[in-house]
């Protein structure tokens, strides 16, 4: 406190790094035989992948208060992470009939700041209300040196020999990538609040007005170098047999019996975009006594997206100005104190990401895809319909049920590009559908089991529950491609559940959650006619947290996060019974990416 203003910081700093080492079984296969039966495998691979992770965070809060009515925040967060990997490949090509010994070197940074300042002032008796923000954040990514080479295996000998390509490059299988992504965000807000308030009277309504401005910016550039032998006719041929590292001596970097560089960057691997987002927004709350309430309210909307790039035929641009109105409105009725009835209505908006639209082809040496934006993908708008049952029965407890429904209108989805791609390889971009719904209901629960029973252990727990079950179809118009229209919508899963366990004592300051998530399957890859969609396959997830504060001071906590470490699994319905077998339908990536410990100890330095 400071002459009767009061002054307060938060302040943390966190530091963690991680190693695991797993194995990935990665495979695909060609269009179903019908004649046959079956569908012949294009690869199968062994991946080992190593990875190392480091993380730093600090979180630097301050709160400034000049009276009740006059408050001021500057908040701080920034995050770093640096990722190490080495992948190994192993297993069989059989389309192209050579077994690989493969390797992949990547090297990726990234980092996000975001600081806000903000004030919040009440006048009229604290009946009129205005808060204001503003915000600037810094986000990048770079990539300094992502290596790959392959090296094919003689199943004889054993013998490896590097794959140096004549001619043409082939930078997947001997080449280098380098990226670096960079992004900055400006936004600001106002919100003004005026409570009409009468004295006796049943009628209060609550007039709300606000605008938000955003002004982004993102730069990305990248280049793409392969490797090919210098001179077929005069190449030393012994280097083949060489390490890796021998083959990149300064003296094998030549224009005889060396290698040299065959540039393979395209006119799409740079592009820079920009958005600006204006908005204003309008609501009202009509309380009627205490029973009924309405909030209605519109916001408008203008969006301009851009992105400059160029391909082949010459410069890509997307200029995207959008202006949308976005009404809403929430009725609920108070059936007593503790159970109410809710009913609202929503429109928003999806808008694609940069990544999605910009005509940058990129090679994932892991999944063995090659992932393409499109820039023609069209905002998708979504209507929200939703009827609510809520009963809280204490302070801090509720008890759900919900009834939904959800409009999408030019959703966007990950899809095939058939034709597109070599080795197996296969070939993504982003598509707008026609139309999709989805409808469901929601369940949630949150309860503390004190007074149960005459346990005191029992009164330290708390309850949670979540789970949603969801019918989804999706009309795909004029991207079908030979798709069926009987599918759900890409990523939407028919069921998802989280089950909580919450120990809290206060007397001993232990505390120990127990969480529980499984979501159902799901698409993850959008196929076509002859190729199935690729689902990820449901697998049951369990985190423990365990804490205890050791004085004033200090405080320990562990962490233990996927105890069950149940398999990742990517499935084909290759013989299209509907089942999904995970033994007999075809595996396009199965792993276990292994239980992850972790142990940390705080310390206040103001209590």
């Amino acid at each position: 406190m400071i002459k009767n203003k009061l002054l307060g910081n938060i302040t943390s700093i966190n530091y963690s790094n991680s190693k695991t080492n797993f194995g990935v079984l990665r495979g695909d296969f060609n269009t179903y035989d019908q004649t046959n039966q079956s569908s012949s495998a294009i690869y199968r691979y062994n991946d080992q992948q190593y990875n190392y992770n480091v993380r730093f965070g600090i979180i630097h809060n301050w709160a400034f208060s000049l009276n009740q009515n006059h408050t001021f925040e500057f908040k701080n967060l920034f995050n770093q992470l640096g990722t190490s990997q080495v992948t190994n490949r192993t297993g069989e090509n059989f389309e192209s009939n050579y077994l690989p010994d493969s390797y992949s070197f990547n090297n990726l940074y990234r980092g996000v700041y975001s600081g806000q300042l903000s004030g919040l002032h009440k006048f009229n008796q604290q009946n009129t209300i205005f808060d204001w923000v503003a915000g600037y954040g810094r986000s990048y990514r770079d990539q300094p040196d992502y290596k790959r080479y392959r090296s094919d295996v003689n199943a004889t000998t054993g013998e490896r020999t590097l794959y140096v390509p004549t001619g043409a490059a082939a930078a997947e299988f001997l080449g280098r990538f380098y990226s670096n992504m960079d992004e900055d965000v400006k936004t600001g807000a106002v919100n003004l609040e005026h409570h009409f308030k009468k004295e006796e009277s049943l009628f209060n309504p609550v007039l709300k007005i606000g605008g938000y401005f955003e002004d982004k910016h993102r730069t990305f550039t990248s280049r793409n170098i392969g490797y090919v032998r210098a001179n077929s006719s005069m190449f030393d041929n012994s280097l083949l047999t060489q390490p890796i590292n021998v083959l990149f001596n300064w003296e094998n970097i030549n224009t005889t019996t060396g290698i040299r560089i065959d540039e393979q960057s395209n006119p799409n691997d740079n592009y820079s975009s920009s958005n600006r987002l204006m908005a204003g927004y309008a609501n009202i709350n009509l309380p009627y006594k205490d029973k009924l309430t309405l909030v209605a309210g519109v916001r408008i909307e203008n969006n301009l997206q851009q992105l400059e790039s160029a391909d082949d035929q010459g410069p890509v641009s997307v200029n995207n100005d959008i202006t949308k109105i976005l009404p809403s409105a929430n009725l609920s009725y108070n059936i007593n104190t503790k159970t109410l009835v809710r009913m609202a209505y929503g429109k928003t908006l999806n808008r694609p990401e940069f990544r999605e639209l910009a005509p940058f082809s990129f090679y994932d040496f892991d999944l063995n895809f090659t992932n393409v934006g499109n820039p023609s993908l069209k905002t998708a708008t979504i209507d929200n319909y939703d009827l609510k049952f809520e009963y809280y029965p204490n302070d801090g407890e509720i008890i759900s049920l919900s009834a939904f429904y959800k409009r999408f209108a030019n959703p966007i989805e990950t899809v095939f590009i058939p034709g597109a791609g070599s080795g197996g390889a296969k070939t993504f971009s982003f598509g707008n559908a026609e139309l999709a719904e989805n409808k469901g209901i929601e369940l949630e629960i949150r309860k503390s089991l004190a007074g149960l029973t005459n346990s005191k252990f029992l009164d330290d727990l708390t309850v949670l529950l979540n789970a949603s079950y969801i019918d989804s179809k999706v009309k795909l118009g004029d991207i079908a491609n030979r798709q069926s229209d009987e599918r759900p919508l890409q990523g939407q899963a028919p069921y998802l559940a989280n089950v909580g366990l919450f120990y809290n004592n206060v007397k001993s300051e232990w505390q120990v959650n127990l969480l529980y998530n499984v979501i159902g399957r799901r698409i993850a890859y959008i196929g076509y006619e002859g190729y199935p969609d690729i689902y990820e396959m449901p697998r049951n997830v369990l985190d423990l947290t365990v804490s205890k504060a050791l004085n004033n001071k200090f405080s320990l906590k562990a962490n233990f996060n996927d105890l069950l470490n149940q398999n990742y699994l990517l499935l084909q319905d290759g013989n299209g019974d509907g089942k999904y077998d995970r033994d007999n339908d075809q595996i396009i990536a199965r792993y276990r990416s292994g239980r992850l410990f972790g142990l940390s100890l705080s310390y206040k330095i103001f209590q």
